[in-house]
């Protein structure tokens, strides 16, 4: 039986409804777009032929040395952004026990981050175009993650590093939550950081090109009311959290 003018009309608002609500409650970033003049923070990667290139390509091969170390396999789960592995990858750090349901503040203030991160690491990487190392160098070389080779070529562009963004404002951000774990946070951030080397998905440059972008992300936030609110609340939350067991000594 076909729908009467009205059931239709009814059916089609209650879509948009449902839709305008699905959307409402979808996470945002902080800031506006291109808010982050992203391809001058980074500048261009380092021509071909240059004494920057050849640094960048001895610095990557030499890398396939660790291949299968215990270094090799932190790097291979420091691939990984699930929120559940981020908050435990923290937790020595902020010497706070954070999870999925009991830090919604900080999980908020990471998303939004990363939101504002992909969209102005995008807009670097776009602008390059700079193929990854393990498609212009030796493509049958180890990689720390699992991507067949016929689906190497199409990998994201490598420059700026998007972990290395993301873990360059993420570490900052961090620090301003917990300004008393600073030193612990920092030196967390180098080894996220340095995690794209050993794993063998970046050059250097890329990782160094990625941090300078992230300390640019994390100084344009400032300027948020939104950004400095939901700061606040995961300051008070990672205060408040309980401590982890098994943390090495500082």
């Amino acid at each position: 039986m076909s729908m009467r003018p009205l059931s239709i009309l009814t059916a089609v608002c209650a879509t948009v409804l449902v839709c305008s609500a699905a959307s409402a409650d979808a996470p945002v970033g902080y800031l506006p777009a291109h808010a982050v003049d992203a391809a001058r923070v980074v500048g261009p990667p380092p021509a071909e032929g240059s004494p920057e290139l050849a640094a960048d390509q001895a610095i990557y091969r030499a890398a396939e040395a660790g291949a299968g170390s215990e270094r090799w396999r932190q790097a291979r789960e420091d691939d990984s952004l699930d929120w559940p592995v981020v908050l435990d990858r923290y937790a020595c750090a902020l010497d706070a026990r954070l999870n999925v349901n009991t830090a919604p503040a900080t999980l908020r203030l990471l998303e939004r981050v990363k939101i504002d991160v992909d969209a102005t690491g995008h807009d670097a990487k776009s602008a390059y175009g700079r193929l990854r190392p393990f498609v212009t160098d030796r493509p049958d070389a180890p990689i720390c993650i699992d991507i067949p080779p016929e689906r190497r070529p199409s990998a994201s562009p490598s420059y700026p590093s998007g972990h290395a963004t993301l873990g360059t404002t993420w570490g900052l951000v961090l620090s301003e939550a917990a300004p008393d774990r600073t030193g612990a946070i920092a030196e967390r951030t180098r080894a996220f950081i340095d995690s794209r080397r050993v794993c063998r998905l970046h050059y250097a440059s890329d990782l160094r090109a990625g941090e300078r972008l992230g300390a640019s992300i994390f100084a344009r936030l400032q300027s948020s009311p939104d950004f400095q609110a939901d700061l606040a609340a995961a300051r008070a939350e990672i205060a408040a959290a309980p401590k982890p067991q098994g943390c090495a000594a500082p």
